[in-house]
Formats: structure tokens, C-alpha cells, sequence
């Protein structure tokens, strides 16, 4: 006779491995089909990848929403399907890229790309009000979690066991900011990561009453950012790690050499953002493979910037040395910072 059956695979485990979890390549595009970017040394779950020598956007993939699925962080715009093909997916060393257009393969341009290894799958987590699917390296300290909004406060399962530092979220279907929260800027204050502007408290994007992050969840509210009804949404969420990953903040005195230490790490990858007025900036990047003086910025589509003496002038044993520039080291100015070694 003829018989139909149904098969399920049970979720696997999720990779809590310490070691291997971040890294900066750069690479040149080659306008070919099937162009491998290698030695990353693991199975990365989210790229953010830029063109370094024009303007151009910025480019999130995760492991989560698929391959092909971008984001532009410049922008406020929805997921794009439109070039599914373009980045072709994660694999064991690194990614894949096609097509021969200036953002992501051309011949003779260069790239730069931040990756991170997650848990390796995502598992469904109902640890808050909403379920949600999280794929979560515990040890590593970095999840991706992907949920629908209820049109109502709720709280959201992020896989990890130690309260969220940093955290990203992303409406795929909604027009919305990029809303971020950083540790120490509590009761509610909230930045874009696509814009310029100072920290804010108002409205209702973390919650009607805004409750901190915890070690299992964190909160949202009904809101286009963060959780109109039965639209999809993506968080990139963080907390710091001894001697690989910190989250801090400063106060900028606007000197020629100023010096952030403690990290316990020399770091390869810096974030800086200014969060009051007057010393809000764009979120600028820096990484030790292009060299400190050289940055790009989330916010911003443009090509990268050299600037010797007033940005970050050096990555340190310890931390990092910042020039005088008032978008990152104006005197008496807020700055949050997210400082990461390769590992």
C-alpha cells in the first residue's frame, strides 16, 4: 500500500564554545559567483559587512532570518529579499558572496566584515511573555532572537544567562529605527543606531515602564520599533565577557591623548557613540585590521575615513587612545563604548 508519513528532528544543542566567536576580515571583491571569504575560523551567525572605498550600504546578515535577508543599518527601511543571492550563506570558515555590483563583491574594491558565531541553531524560548527563537552562545555572551510583537508590553526570551549589556532591535516589516540600549544608560534611555541623536527616554519602546534587561529576558512595548502586532522582529543581543568583550562608558575631557584602560584585552574592534548634546555623533567603528585611524560609521553609508591625530589613535595593551575630536572626546561629554578582541 502507499503511506504518508511526517518527520521531525528533534533541536540540537546549541555551540556554547568560548573561543572562536569574533572576528575582522577584509577582503576584495572579485565579481565572480561563489567568492569564499575564509579564515574566520567558525560557522559565523550574524556578518555586518561595508565597502569600504565608496558610498555604499551596510549589510546584516544572520543566521536566523537566512542568508539572504539584509539590513541596512544607515536606514530605516524593512528586511530586503531583493538580492537574496548576493550574500549565499555561513559555512564552516566563513561566508559567500555572488554577483558583481559595488556592495558586497566588485572587483578591486575592498571590504570589511565584523562576524559572530551564536549557538549555531536556534531553539524555541519561552522564557518571556512571547516565544521567540534565539539562537545563543551562553559563554560567548551573544544571541540572535527573532519574535512577533503582541501590540501590547511584553518580555522576550534571549536565550543567554547573564543580563543583555547591549542590545539591538530591528522591525523586518516596519519602517522603524534601529533601537539600542547599552548598559549604563538606565531608566528607560534608549539610541538609534541609524541616526546622530542623544540618548532619549520618551515613549514607550522598552516598555510602557521601562524594565531593565535580565539574565533571561528583555522588555517591549507597542510600538513600531519594537512590537506592533504580529510583526516580525530581530534582536542582536550582547553582554561582556571577561578579557574578549567589554561595554563601558567614559566622560570625553577633549585632550590630544586621552586614554580608556581597564578592558583587561587589547581590543580589535571599537564602537564609540556620543550620548548628549553637543558630543552626539554617528556611531563610529574602528578595527586593528584596517588600522586604528580609520573609521567607519553604522549610521552612515559613506566611504571610510582617516583622521591621525583626533579620533582613535591607537589601540592599547589595555584599551584605546582617543584624539580630541568632540564626536568622541569632547570635554565634559557622555560616550558609551563597546571594545572587542578577536577570539
Amino acid at each position: 500500500g502507499t503511506y504518508i508519513y511526517m518527520a521531525v528532528k528533534k533541536n540540537v544543542t546549541q555551540d556554547d564554545t568560548e573561543e572562536n566567536n569574533f572576528n575582522v576580515i577584509q577582503y576584495r571583491g572579485s565579481d565572480e559567483d561563489d567568492h569564499f571569504i575564509g579564515g574566520m575560523g567558525f560557522k559565523p551567525d550574524l556578518t555586518i559587512l561595508k565597502l569600504e572605498d565608496s558610498s555604499d550600504d551596510w549589510h546584516w546578515y544572520d543566521s536566523v532570518r537566512g542568508a539572504g535577508a539584509q539590513l541596512d543599518s544607515s536606514s530605516t527601511g524593512t528586511e530586503s529579499l531583493q538580492y537574496a543571492k548576493r550574500f549565499d550563506g555561513f559555512f564552516s570558515d566563513g561566508f559567500r558572496v555572488n554577483s558583481s555590483d559595488n556592495e558586497i563583491n566588485s572587483d578591486s574594491y575592498d571590504y570589511i566584515s565584523y562576524s559572530w558565531r551564536a549557538g549555531g541553531t536556534w531553539l524555541v524560548n519561552n522564557d518571556g511573555s512571547r516565544t521567540s527563537l534565539a539562537n545563543a552562545n551562553k559563554t560567548a555572551g551573544f544571541s540572535v532572537v527573532k519574535y512577533f510583537g503582541t501590540g501590547a508590553d511584553a518580555t522576550i526570551g534571549h536565550g543567554l544567562n547573564s543580563t543583555v549589556e547591549f542590545l539591538i532591535v530591528k522591525g523586518l516589516e516596519t519602517s522603524n529605527d534601529w533601537s539600542v540600549l547599552h548598559k549604563d544608560r538606565g531608566d528607560g534611555n534608549f539610541l538609534q543606531l541609524n541616526g546622530t541623536s542623544a540618548e532619549s527616554g520618551a515613549g514607550s519602546i522598552f516598555g510602557s515602564t521601562f524594565t531593565t534587561p535580565t539574565s533571561s529576558v528583555f522588555s517591549v512595548g507597542n510600538t513600531g520599533e519594537t512590537g506592533t502586532a504580529d510583526k516580525e522582529y530581530i534582536a542582536y543581543c550582547w553582554h561582556s565577557v571577561t578579557g574578549k568583550r567589554k561595554f563601558g562608558s567614559f566622560t570625553g575631557n577633549g585632550s590630544n591623548s586621552h586614554s580608556i584602560t581597564s578592558l583587561g584585552f587589547q581590543p580589535d574592534f571599537v564602537m564609540i557613540k556620543g550620548i548628549t548634546s553637543g558630543g552626539a555623533g554617528g556611531w563610529y567603528v574602528f578595527d586593528s585590521v584596517r588600522g586604528a585611524q580609520n573609521y567607519l560609521r553604522f549610521n552612515q553609508n559613506s566611504s571610510a575615513s582617516t583622521s591621525a591625530s583626533s579620533t582613535l589613535t591607537s589601540f592599547d595593551s589595555d584599551g584605546f587612545t582617543l584624539g580630541n575630536d568632540g564626536y568622541l572626546n569632547g570635554s565634559g561629554k557622555t560616550y558609551i563604548y563597546w571594545a572587542e578582541k578577536i577570539h
